[in-house]
C-alpha cells in the first residue's frame, strides 16, 4: 500500500511478523483483533490472509463484527478476503434462509466466478 501511496498502518498478533513489517518500513503494532483500539480513526479496515478465521466460530463472527462496528468511525468499510469456500455449505445456508424466512438471502456468491459476498449492517 505504501508503494501506491496509501497511509498504512498494521496491526498483527505474531511479533515475527510485527518484526518483519516494521523491517520493511511498516508502521506495525502487535495486537489481538479483539484489543484493537481507536478503530474511529480509519476510513477502511483490512482484514487479510484470512484473519477472519481468528474470530473462531460464525456465532463469534457477529460478536466480532459487532465490536467493529462499535469501534469504527461511521462509513468505515471492512474488507477482509478469505480461504475459497465450501461451495456446497453456502448453497445450503442460502437455501436454508430462504425456507426459514421466505426473504432472499443476504449471502450472495457466484461458484462459477469464484467469488461470495455476505451483506450485513448493525
Amino acid at each position: 500500500l505504501a508503494v501506491l501511496g496509501v497511509q498504512a498502518e498494521a496491526l498483527d498478533a505474531s511479533s515475527g511478523a510485527v518484526q518483519v513489517m516494521r523491517e520493511r518500513g511498516v508502521a506495525a503494532e502487535q495486537c489481538s483483533m479483539w484489543d484493537m483500539t481507536g478503530l474511529e480513526r480509519y476510513r477502511t479496515l483490512l482484514l487479510l490472509m484470512n484473519s477472519l478465521g481468528c474470530v473462531g466460530s460464525f456465532p463469534r463472527l457477529r460478536e466480532f463484527f459487532v465490536f467493529l462496528h462499535a469501534g469504527a468511525g461511521r462509513g468505515c468499510q471492512v474488507l477482509l478476503d478469505i480461504s475459497p469456500p465450501d461451495w456446497a455449505a453456502l448453497h445450503a445456508a442460502a437455501s436454508s434462509h430462504r425456507r426459514r424466512s421466505g426473504a432472499t438471502s443476504p449471502l450472495r456468491f457466484s461458484e462459477r466466478e469464484g467469488w461470495a459476498s455476505l451483506d450485513c449492517s448493525l
